[in-house]
């Protein structure tokens, strides 16, 4: 199951490069892309720079062996994609769209597969604890970035 959240997650940045270039397309400029997007792009670049660097830097192995061999499992990766990337896509969702039905229901259902990602890899057995709640710290310190950022140069 988290394996196709984390799909759908995939899916969903991919959307959102379609919506920059729909913009790039439409204003003649990079630099008229909106800033929120841009920060996105930047806090996707952070989470797979933090991602590279707990795969060269092992703090601990799973649980299971993976074909005999131990592999790195901390911070878990599908968690901190989900903690970073969902939150980030609801507020996209509650800039852009202006049906207020429409945005209730997909903030609901991308909440829904935060928390259905978050348990799944709990019970999975691949990760210790210690890896989700590591997945979940590191996603937050982002997504305070990110908020901190749209918060004084978007709404302003």
């Amino acid at each position: 199951v988290t394996d196709w959240i984390g799909y759908f997650v995939v899916l969903s940045m991919v959307g959102i490069v379609a919506w920059q270039i729909v913009q790039w397309v439409q204003r003649k400029s990079l630099r008229r892309i909106d800033q929120n997007l841009i920060m996105f792009d930047i806090i996707v670049v952070c989470l797979v720079l933090v991602y590279i660097f707990f795969e060269l830097v092992v703090v601990n192995c799973r649980p299971e062996l993976d074909n005999g061999v131990a592999k790195a499992s901390y911070p878990s990766s599908h968690v901190m994609l989900f903690v970073t990337v969902l939150p980030m896509l609801i507020w996209q969702m509650w800039h852009y769209l202006k049906n207020k039905s429409l945005r209730i229901v997909l903030t609901v259902i991308l909440s829904i597969c935060l928390i259905v990602g978050i348990i799944g890899r709990m019970l999975s057995g691949v990760h210790w604890f210690t890896d989700i709640v590591g997945g979940i710290m590191i996603s937050c310190c982002l997504i305070c970035g990110y908020m901190v950022f749209v918060k004084t140069n978007v709404e302003n």
